[in-house]
């Protein structure tokens, strides 16, 4: 949820600037790409850095968050078939 809401925030500053300034949107959020990935890249290195670690990186994310893989010799989570009915039922609303 709250990455939701970010992602939304993030938008928004690319919408304003095209509504009241005029800017074009793909400049925009391209430029604003490199602006999170050097907040992401602070946010590992200091406040969300696992205590002791031999490289920055955050702590893992619980079993019990995780969802389930698809194939027990796969690394695809279930979350990829989710995807499929999403865009599916999304491109269904859009017609």
């Amino acid at each position: 949820m709250v990455a939701f809401l970010f992602g939304a925030v993030w938008d928004a500053i690319a919408g304003y600037l095209k509504a009241w300034r005029g800017v074009n949107e793909v400049i925009t959020t391209l430029l604003l790409n490199y602006i999170a990935i050097n907040i992401i890249s602070y946010l590992l290195q200091y406040p969300l850095k696992a205590p002791d670690p031999p490289r920055p990186y955050s702590p893992l994310i619980a079993q019990s968050a995780r969802l389930p893989l698809l194939l027990t010799l796969s690394l695809a989570p279930y979350g990829i078939i989710l995807g499929f009915f999403v865009a599916i039922i999304a491109s269904i609303l859009l017609l």
